[in-house]
């Protein structure tokens, strides 16, 4: 099947698309996120997702007060905040942190990355997220874990189980489609055993290959699978059925932010690669529109 055309396996429902649609800021600079605000709610987004370094980047109050008037003036809110990944006591109280400066910029929830395999059993691993959590739940915030290569959280099993062992109400799942394909054969059906728990919604495409490219790698670390990281691409620009994905949450009725993760710049700027993503969601959502049934 040709990118970004409707798979004829696809079941259209007349299930309304309810997400948000947010932008993921990783290689921004916050001073460059105000300035480009205006584009990105002109292209669409409603929210922007901010990483470790612009947290770090608004820790005064005055230049955090800039950055949110020029977020709101455009129209746009902090959607979420990546706080990093809770291997042990320091790192957990780090991610904690970052949770504090999240609930300041408004945040309703943060994301974490789950530790590396090798960095402990998938108990242990699972009571430091535990520990962010709870200092999230105090400021009012969920918490969404991504599913990721590498780590204890990959398939629908082992994320249903990190989330059984996490046992705390804040905990929910940061759905990477992305991710999801590299461990799942048929991704509608796994998104359709997980939207109950998913939290947050990253949207980017997978090349072709991709799982070979992960067979031959140190799959037990996050440094071991970053070689992965050029095949997570634009969306329309790799080998995922996204029209099948975004039908699958639409017909399980999910309604939170729905990201575009752009890690690699692969265009002159930002925004312009931004607004292309916004441009092909919007065209696919229009076709699944088209195409729906008719009650």
């Amino acid at each position: 099947m040709r990118p970004g055309t409707w798979a004829k396996e696809a079941k259209l429902t007349t299930s309304p698309w309810m997400a948000r649609l947010c932008v993921g800021t990783q290689p921004c600079s916050a001073s460059e996120i105000s300035k480009i605000a205006p584009g990105l709610a002109g292209a669409g987004y409603e929210g922007v997702e901010v990483h470790p370094g612009q947290l770090a980047s608004v820790g005064d109050r005055v230049y955090r007060d800039r950055f949110l008037g020029t977020l709101r003036t455009a129209g746009l809110e902090v959607a979420c905040a990546y706080a990093g990944v809770a291997s042990d006591e320091p790192s957990a109280a780090l991610a904690s942190a970052r949770c504090e400066m999240a609930a300041a910029l408004g945040a309703g929830l943060v994301f974490l990355v789950p530790p590396s395999r090798r960095s402990g059993t998938l108990q242990d691993m699972a009571a430091q997220v535990a520990r962010v959590c709870s200092a999230a739940g105090q400021l009012g915030l969920e918490v969404a874990v991504h599913n990721h290569a590498g780590t204890h959280v990959t398939n629908v099993e082992m994320a249903l189980r990190f989330l059984d062992a996490v046992d705390r109400p804040e905990a929910g799942l940061c759905l990477d489609v992305a991710h999801l394909a590299l461990f799942e054969d048929d991704v509608p059906a796994a998104i359709d055993q997980l939207v109950p728990y998913v939290r947050y919604v990253h949207l980017k495409d997978l090349a072709a290959g991709a799982r070979e490219t992960l067979a031959a790698l140190d799959g037990e670390s996050l440094e071991g699978v970053s070689p992965l990281n050029p095949a997570y691409t634009d969306i329309g620009a790799g080998a995922l059925d996204m029209p099948a994905i975004l039908e699958a949450l639409a017909s399980r009725g999910y309604g939170g932010w729905a990201t575009v993760e752009i890690e690699t710049l692969r265009r002159p700027t930002f925004l312009e690669q931004a607004r292309e993503n916004a441009d092909e969601v919007t065209a696919l959502l229009a076709q699944r529109e088209n195409r729906a049934p008719r009650p």
